[in-house]
Protein backbone atom coordinates (compact mmCIF):
# COMPACT_ATOMS: atom_id res chain seq x y z
CA UNK A 1 0.00 0.00 0.00
CA UNK A 2 3.18 2.61 0.82
CA UNK A 3 4.38 1.54 -2.49
CA UNK A 4 1.24 2.63 -4.24
CA UNK A 5 0.82 5.74 -2.54
CA UNK A 6 4.36 6.44 -3.38
CA UNK A 7 3.45 5.09 -6.97
CA UNK A 8 0.74 7.48 -7.14
CA UNK A 9 2.66 10.34 -5.76
CA UNK A 10 5.08 9.96 -8.21
CA UNK A 11 2.24 9.50 -11.02
CA UNK A 12 0.72 13.27 -9.76
CA UNK A 13 4.13 15.13 -9.59
CA UNK A 14 4.88 13.81 -13.06
CA UNK A 15 1.77 14.31 -14.27
CA UNK A 16 2.02 18.33 -12.71
CA UNK A 17 5.36 18.07 -13.95
CA UNK A 18 4.46 17.06 -17.75
CA UNK A 19 1.49 20.10 -17.38
CA UNK A 20 4.29 22.54 -16.28
CA UNK A 21 6.24 21.63 -18.98
CA UNK A 22 3.30 21.60 -21.69
CA UNK A 23 2.51 25.19 -20.20
CA UNK A 24 5.96 26.70 -20.92
CA UNK A 25 5.95 25.14 -24.17
CA UNK A 26 2.47 26.88 -25.13
CA UNK A 27 3.76 29.91 -23.71
CA UNK A 28 6.67 29.89 -26.07
CA UNK A 29 4.52 28.60 -28.90
CA UNK A 30 2.60 31.82 -28.42
CA UNK A 31 5.60 34.16 -28.10
CA UNK A 32 7.10 32.76 -30.73
CA UNK A 33 3.43 33.31 -33.32
CA UNK A 34 3.57 36.87 -31.36
CA UNK A 35 6.98 37.47 -33.14
CA UNK A 36 6.23 35.82 -36.24
CA UNK A 37 3.25 38.42 -36.22
CA UNK A 38 4.74 41.31 -35.22
CA UNK A 39 7.84 40.40 -37.76
CA UNK A 40 4.85 39.66 -40.60
CA UNK A 41 3.53 43.37 -39.79
CA UNK A 42 6.75 44.57 -39.84
CA UNK A 43 8.10 43.29 -43.81
CA UNK A 44 4.32 44.02 -44.74
CA UNK A 45 4.59 47.73 -43.84
CA UNK A 46 8.12 48.49 -45.17
CA UNK A 47 7.10 46.60 -48.53
CA UNK A 48 3.84 49.29 -48.40
CA UNK A 49 6.23 51.85 -47.60
CA UNK A 50 8.14 50.60 -50.55
CA UNK A 51 5.73 50.56 -53.47
CA UNK A 52 4.45 54.46 -51.89
CA UNK A 53 7.33 55.48 -52.02
CA UNK A 54 8.20 54.06 -56.11
CA UNK A 55 4.81 55.10 -56.80
CA UNK A 56 5.42 58.72 -55.78
CA UNK A 57 8.50 58.94 -57.82
CA UNK A 58 7.00 57.51 -60.85
CA UNK A 59 4.03 59.89 -60.09
CA UNK A 60 7.02 62.46 -59.60
CA UNK A 61 8.30 61.48 -63.19
CA UNK A 62 5.50 61.60 -64.70
CA UNK A 63 4.95 64.98 -63.79
CA UNK A 64 7.79 66.54 -64.63
CA UNK A 65 7.67 64.48 -68.18
CA UNK A 66 4.31 66.00 -68.47
CA UNK A 67 5.70 69.79 -67.86
CA UNK A 68 8.57 69.64 -70.42
CA UNK A 69 6.27 67.89 -73.65
CA UNK A 70 3.29 70.36 -72.48
CA UNK A 71 5.15 73.76 -73.12
CA UNK A 72 6.81 72.17 -76.39
CA UNK A 73 3.65 70.64 -77.52
CA UNK A 74 2.45 74.38 -77.30
CA UNK A 75 4.77 75.56 -78.40
CA UNK A 76 4.54 72.90 -81.93
CA UNK A 77 0.91 73.97 -82.10
CA UNK A 78 1.41 78.21 -82.30
CA UNK A 79 4.08 77.37 -84.86
CA UNK A 80 2.08 75.63 -87.42
CA UNK A 81 -1.01 78.01 -86.38
CA UNK A 82 1.48 80.93 -87.21
CA UNK A 83 2.81 79.53 -90.34
CA UNK A 84 -1.00 78.88 -91.67
CA UNK A 85 -1.76 82.44 -90.57
CA UNK A 86 1.15 83.79 -92.18
CA UNK A 87 0.05 81.62 -96.07
CA UNK A 88 -3.54 83.17 -95.51
CA UNK A 89 -2.50 86.72 -95.07
CA UNK A 90 0.04 86.34 -97.97
CA UNK A 91 -2.69 85.01 -99.63
CA UNK A 92 -5.08 87.57 -98.85
CA UNK A 93 -2.76 90.17 -99.77
CA UNK A 94 -2.46 88.54 -103.28
CA UNK A 95 -5.66 88.77 -103.73
CA UNK A 96 -6.47 92.41 -102.40
CA UNK A 97 -3.57 93.69 -104.86
CA UNK A 98 -5.64 91.77 -107.80
CA UNK A 99 -8.55 93.12 -106.88
CA UNK A 100 -6.85 96.75 -106.70
CA UNK A 101 -5.19 96.64 -109.89
CA UNK A 102 -8.42 95.63 -111.31
CA UNK A 103 -10.26 98.38 -109.89
CA UNK A 104 -7.14 100.62 -111.06
CA UNK A 105 -7.70 99.29 -114.50
CA UNK A 106 -12.10 99.56 -114.46
CA UNK A 107 -11.54 103.19 -113.27
CA UNK A 108 -8.66 104.26 -115.97
CA UNK A 109 -10.92 102.24 -118.60
CA UNK A 110 -13.90 104.53 -117.66
CA UNK A 111 -11.99 107.60 -117.88
CA UNK A 112 -11.20 106.71 -121.30
CA UNK A 113 -14.58 106.15 -122.39
CA UNK A 114 -15.38 109.36 -120.91
CA UNK A 115 -12.39 111.38 -122.76
CA UNK A 116 -12.69 109.73 -125.90
CA UNK A 117 -16.96 110.36 -125.63
CA UNK A 118 -16.71 113.83 -124.74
Amino acid sequence: MILQTINERLMQDSAAAQQEILDRFKEEMEAIAHRWGDDAKNKAERTLNAALTASREAMMTTMHDCAIAAPESLRCEVESTTTWLASSIRESRRVATMNLIAASMTIFAAGLVLWVLG
